[in-house]
C-alpha cells in the first residue's frame, strides 16, 4: 500500500509474486489478500513464512490462502516454478 511496487510489478509483466515473510497470521496473510484482489497469483513459499503466535495461527493463515488468496508451495516447488518462468 501506498508505494509503486504494483505498478513495477505491472510495467516489467509480472502476473505473479511469491511471498515469503513474518507473520504468517497478520502480514503474510494480508500480503496475499492484497495481492489476489489485485488478479496476481499468489505463491506463498512454506519454508519462508512462519509466526510468532504459534503453529496453530500459522497453519490456519496457511488454510485460508491455500483455500482462496494463492497457493502454499515447498521451496522446491518455488525455485521451479521460477525457472519455468521467462526471463
Amino acid at each position: 500500500m501506498g508505494t509503486d511496487l504494483e505498478l513495477l510489478l505491472r510495467g516489467g509483466g509480472h502476473d505473479a509474486i511469491l511471498v515469503l515473510g513474518v507473520n504468517t497470521n497478520s502480514c503474510v496473510i494480508a500480503t496475499a489478500i492484497a495481492a489476489s484482489v489485485r488478479d496476481f497469483a499468489v505463491f506463498i513459499v512454506r519454508e519462508g513464512v512462519d509466526t510468532m503466535l504459534g503453529p496453530e495461527l500459522h497453519q490456519a493463515a496457511l488454510d485460508i490462502i491455500d483455500a482462496s488468496f494463492g497457493w502454499v508451495i515447498d521451496a522446491d516447488a518455488s525455485l521451479a516454478l521460477i525457472a519455468s518462468r521467462p526471463a
